[in-house]
């Protein structure tokens, strides 16, 4: 196998994405032949690995001793044994709490709709008259108000044209004034 490939797998080895055909082929690498300096610290890990295989705990209570040993060092008192029943019972309360929210809501918007929709009391024939009048006469005052902008234009320009009024004078006598001889 080739010493570029070895390192390539070494490195993916590292970030543990090598499959187990991968670190099978490293074993493999690693037990046998002649291995370069910058790879021999690898060696003694897989070497390791292949010896550890193989050892089992002779003391069934190792786990419960490492533990006490660990806490007494520690200096920390033993913690809370694990109860999964407490934790089931909050589990259930968050559930019923939420459906309690989802009813109270459903409630609250079934109310506001219901208030909305109410009957609302039948308006009397002078209410009627009343309220289409006013909407006549706003009719009316928009379209007068929409006419009252179109005379204030035409008054401007009736402004602008006594202005020129003058102006028209001068080019009817114009002829006489620019050319005398003409008018003979």
């Amino acid at each position: 196998m080739n010493i570029r490939e070895i390192e390539k797998l070494l490195e993916k080895y590292d970030q543990g994405e090598t499959t187990l055909q991968e670190e099978h082929r490293l074993k493999e690498f690693f037990r046998g032949r002649k291995i370069p300096d910058n790879l021999k610290p690898f060696r003694t890990l897989f070497d390791y690995f292949d010896h550890a295989k193989g050892e089992t705990l002779s003391d069934p209570s190792f786990d419960r001793k490492l533990k006490d040993r660990l806490l007494e060092s520690a200096g920390e008192p033993e913690p809370f044994p694990f109860r999964p029943a407490r934790g089931r019972f909050v589990y259930i309360i968050g559930i019923a709490a939420g459906v309690l929210l989802i009813i109270g809501l459903v409630f609250t918007f079934r109310y506001e709709v219901a208030k909305k929709t109410a009957l609302k009391p039948v308006p009397s024939d002078r209410e009627i008259l009343y309220a289409e009048t006013f909407n006549a006469l706003m009719m009316v005052s928009v379209n007068l108000n929409t006419g009252l902008d179109q005379v204030r234009r035409i008054g401007t320009f009736n402004k602008a044209i006594n202005n020129l009024q003058p102006l028209s004078k001068f080019y009817q006598y114009q002829p006489i004034i620019v050319n005398p001889d003409r008018i003979k």
